[in-house]
């Protein structure tokens, strides 16, 4: 480990969706982009890109539908405590493909520690996320099965 980061990062994510996560417009619900020329849905959302599909740098926000279903599940029990996640139980994962075709991952809610089937409905809810540093809780998008 080196002196500038002595701490572990156990949550490795996409620059994108770093970036999407932290602007208070895409935590409270799922944002993404649509090209305006070929409808080629995309998140996280692609400001100031083009449109790989096209070409087209006529692109808009789109916010997808809040419905979809599990395609992967799995448990995040990293062992060692992380930053803001150390009161909190183990988290179930979930790849989430939504009505309209684009692929989310995100966490489940009311089923810490288990898995949830492949094909399982669920809908997307408002939750608390992680702890700051400061002791305020960051509220957050995650899904819930839809029963």
């Amino acid at each position: 480990m080196s002196e500038q980061y002595p701490e572990m990062t156990p949550r490795v994510e996409v620059q994108g969706t770093m970036r999407a996560y932290r602007t208070k417009d895409c935590r409270y619900h799922i944002k993404g982009s649509i090209c305006v020329d070929c409808d080629e849905k995309y998140y996280p959302p692609r400001e100031g890109l083009m449109c790989p599909r096209c070409g087209s740098r006529n692109l808009k926000d789109y916010f997808p539908p809040k419905r979809g279903k599990v395609l992967v599940c799995w448990i995040d029990n990293v062992g060692y405590p992380a930053v803001g996640y150390t009161d909190l139980p183990p988290r179930t994962i979930v790849m989430v493909k939504l009505e309209d075709g684009l692929h989310v991952q995100s966490e489940i809610v009311e089923k810490e520690g288990e898995t949830v089937e492949k094909g399982t409905p669920v809908k997307m809810v408002v939750r608390k996320h992680k702890k700051e540093d400061t002791g305020n809780w960051v509220y957050g998008y995650k899904f819930v099965e839809v029963k």
